[in-house]
C-alpha cells in the first residue's frame, strides 16, 4: 500500500507487478519498497542492452553507432555493477553478464543484416518520453497522479500512418507465432502507450494506430563452417538468409553454389526476427483509462498478499521468495530487506519488461 498521498508517478512496470503479484510490487515498486536484488538479472540485463543500442540504430547511427552505443552501456553498467555488488559474487556475475554480452553483440550484427532488408517504415521519433497527468477522485480532494513512461519511438509506415515502436527481446518466436501473438494483442502496454499519446498535444497531427512489435529472438544466427577437407558445411544451420548471404560473400564462396539452402531460408519464416503490427483502436483506450484509474486507486488503498497466479508459476523467476515467504508467517522482513537488497535505481540494474517467454 502506498504511504505517500502527494503526487504519484505509475509506470507501466507498476502496473504490470501489480497484476503479477501484489507482493512482489510491494517489495519491488518504487511506489512502494523500492528494493532490488543486488545481483543483476542476465535476461533483464541483456534486454537493456539491446534497447539501448537499437535506440541508436534507429536514430540513424547505423550498426557501428548501435554497436559503439552498446559497449559504452555495458562498460558503463559494469563498472557500477562492480561498485555495489558482494565481492564473493563477482566472478559469477561477470561471467555470466561477459555471456550476455556476447550474444547481445551477435545479436545487433545481425539485426542490422535483417533491417537493411526488411524496413518498411520511416523514424518519425527514436524515443519518446512522456509524462500524462490525470487524477483518481477521493472524498476530500483527488489523488494528482501521473502515468510516466518511455517509448522505443514513433514511426510511419508506407500507408502514411503512424506507429508507435516497441523492441522486445524473447527466447523463441514459435510459441508467439502458433498463437497468432496473442499475448501482444493483450499487452496491456501497447494500450497505455497508445493512449498517453493520444493524450498528449504533441502528437495531434500523428496520434498512432497501433503499435509495432520489434522482436528480437536471444540467440545470434549460425554461421556455415569448413569442414577438415576444406570444403564448406551444407549441413542445416539455424540461421538467417542474410547471414548466410552475408558470409558466403565473406568468405569468398559462389553464392550460387548454395542455392537451394538460400531459396529454403528465404522461403521459410525468420526464426530470429519479426515485426508484428498490433493497431489499438478508440474504444481499448477508452477502457484502458479506466482500468489505469481502478488499478491506481487499488495500489493506493487496496490490501496487500502474495497473488503469485495458477501453481505459483509467477514466483520462479521472482528474486523476494525468501522475505515473501517470512513475510507469509506473520514476521517482519525489514531487516532482511535491509541487509540482502538494496534501494532500485535507475542504473546499474533497470530493464525494460520483456516479452512473453523473457
Amino acid at each position: 500500500m502506498i504511504s505517500r498521498p502527494d503526487q504519484l508517478e505509475f509506470h507501466i512496470s507498476d502496473i504490470r507487478r501489480w497484476l503479477s503479484c501484489r507482493q512482489q510490487w510491494q517489495f519491488a515498486s518504487p511506489l512502494a519498497g523500492n528494493w532490488e536484488s543486488p545481483r543483476p538479472n542476465r535476461h533483464l540485463w541483456l534486454g537493456s542492452a539491446v534497447h539501448y543500442a537499437l535506440a541508436a540504430y534507429h536514430s540513424g547511427l547505423g550498426v557501428q553507432g548501435a554497436i559503439a552505443s552498446y559497449d559504452q552501456w555495458c562498460s558503463r553498467q559494469m563498472k557500477a555493477i562492480k561498485d555495489v555488488a558482494e565481492p564473493a559474487l563477482m566472478p559469477e556475475i561477470l561471467e555470466e553478464l561477459d555471456d550476455a554480452y556476447k550474444l547481445g553483440y551477435g545479436m545487433l550484427q545481425a539485426y542490422g543484416d535483417y533491417a537493411r532488408a526488411h524496413n518498411d517504415f520511416t523514424v518519425v521519433m527514436p524515443e519518446i518520453r512522456f509524462k500524462v497527468p490525470f487524477e483518481i477522485p477521493r472524498y476530500d480532494h483527488p489523488y494528482q497522479c501521473i502515468f510516466a513512461g518511455t517509448n522505443d519511438g514513433l514511426i510511419k509506415d508506407t500507408q502514411g500512418r503512424y506507429w508507435l515502436l516497441e523492441h522486445k527481446t524473447t527466447r523463441e518466436l514459435t510459441t508467439g507465432r502458433k498463437n497468432g501473438w496473442r499475448s501482444l494483442w493483450y499487452d496491456m502496454q501497447a494500450v497505455a502507450y497508445v493512449w498517453a499519446a493520444h493524450q498528449s498535444d504533441q502528437f495531434v497531427k500523428t496520434r498512432p494506430k497501433g503499435v509495432m512489435f520489434n522482436m528480437l529472438r536471444k540467440k545470434v544466427p549460425q554461421v556455415p563452417t569448413w569442414n577438415k577437407n576444406g570444403t564448406l558445411s551444407r549441413a542445416a544451420l539455424d540461421t538467417t538468409y542474410e547471414t548466410m548471404y552475408e558470409c558466403l560473400v565473406g568468405m569468398g564462396e559462389p553464392v550460387e553454389l548454395y542455392k537451394s539452402e538460400l531459396d529454403a531460408l528465404l522461403g521459410a519464416p525468420n526464426s530470429f526476427f519479426e515485426r508484428i503490427w498490433v493497431p489499438v483502436d478508440l474504444s481499448r483506450i477508452v477502457v484502458f483509462e479506466s482500468y489505469l484509474m481502478s488499478m491506481a486507486r487499488d495500489m493506493i488503498s487496496a490490501d496487500i498478499y502474495p497473488s503469485p497466479g495458477p501453481l505459483g508459476w509467477n514466483c520462479n523467476n521472482c528474486s523476494f521468495t525468501e522475505p515473501c515467504m517470512i513475510s507469509m508467517s506473520g514476521k517482519g522482513v525489514e531487516g532482511l530487506l535491509k541487509a540482502n537488497y538494496r534501494q532500485r535505481t535507475i542504473e546499474p540494474f533497470a530493464a525494460e519488461a520483456e516479452s512473453e517467454g523473457g
